[in-house]
């Protein structure tokens, strides 16, 4: 008979972890200018492609509706998904954050940021916008793992 360990998610905590870590990461972007890197950010793109450019023409709302997506998707969606893929991800503590945060990474550059207008890897805009985004994930990432923890097994079936 083979025993599986049941995971025993935190949902306030894994929140809380991305909220935290979702802010710091939106710092990060909209601080972007101060290094060269021209608000390719993450918050005005999602804004702008997704709903911003639907409903409105005004920057400020395009920019408001963008950082709500961005944080649900970092505080809310990432963040509880986080503690399913825990034992998947490789290394112990913030190490698993890193991993977390450059599979995040990865997937931005290689799909979503494409898709929005971007180009492969953000590069359309400059070298600075992938190097940033990648120091933000990985940032968000340990922030993430440090915060949360791991997640307990309860008991096992």
């Amino acid at each position: 008979m083979q025993h599986r360990d049941v995971i025993d998610i935190q949902p306030d905590r894994a929140i809380l972890a991305g909220l935290i870590g979702t802010l710091v990461i939106s710092i990060i972007y909209y601080v972007s200018p101060v290094f060269g890197v021209t608000r390719p950010d993450a918050v005005s793109l999602l804004g702008t492609t997704y709903i911003g450019s639907k409903l409105h023409s005004d920057q400020t709302a395009i920019e408001m509706l963008g950082l709500f997506c961005q944080v649900i998707v970092g505080a809310v969606v990432v963040a509880l998904i986080y503690p399913r893929l825990y034992p998947y991800l490789p290394g112990r503590g913030a190490q698993k954050g890193i991993a977390l945060g450059l599979l995040l990474w990865l997937f931005g550059q290689i799909v979503t940021v494409p898709l929005l207008g971007g180009g492969f890897f953000g590069l359309e805009g400059s070298i600075a916008a992938p190097i940033l985004s990648l120091l933000g994930h990985l940032l968000y990432g340990i922030i993430l793992a440090t915060i949360y923890g791991h997640p307990v097994a309860s008991e096992q079936i």
